[in-house]
């Protein structure tokens, strides 16, 4: 919907959401951005993980306690190891502009995407979902494929 078609709250609102994720592109100079993208580009079996990793049943493939020294460092090697490649897409919490499609092009990329967005991130790529959630007293992370994969209660099957 064009934004004239809108009232003048919900235009106001538009623009503020518009400009946020303009200004969430220029905090994160070491990843290339893309286009912002709707929920519905991602893959459908990651469709189908991403409730069921955000249950609060949800096993996770690797935890770290919230007093561990490198947080940072552990979210790091799991994203990596995870398979996902160098291009993906971040959810942004932003709604209109939900998902933004990224490249890593520098070594710091994860500090400023955690800097940017926070320490809950879901990564996405056509064959990886990632998810890193800040829990109560530990870190979480989530790995899905489309052959690694949980049932409705989020645990690994």
């Amino acid at each position: 919907m064009a934004e004239e078609a809108l009232s003048p709250r919900d235009r106001r609102l538009a623009l503020v959401r518009r400009k946020e994720a303009e200004q969430l592109r220029g905090r994160l100079p070491l990843l290339e951005t893309y286009d912002f993208a709707a929920r519905d580009a991602l893959p459908a079996w990651a469709l189908e993980e991403l409730p069921k990793i955000a249950r609060t049943t949800a096993e996770p493939d690797a935890r770290l306690s919230e007093k561990a020294p490198d947080v940072r460092g552990w979210t790091r090697d799991f994203v990596l190891a995870s398979g996902i490649g160098d291009q993906f897409l971040v959810a942004t919490g932003i709604e209109g502009y939900r998902w933004l499609e990224v490249r890593i092009r520098g070594e710091s990329w994860l500090d400023e995407l955690v800097d940017a967005l926070g320490e809950d991130l879901r990564l996405v790529s056509s064959e990886v979902l990632v998810a890193i959630y800040a829990e109560e007293y530990e870190y979480q992370a989530f790995l899905a494929t489309p052959t690694h994969r949980r049932d409705a209660d989020g645990m690994i099957v």
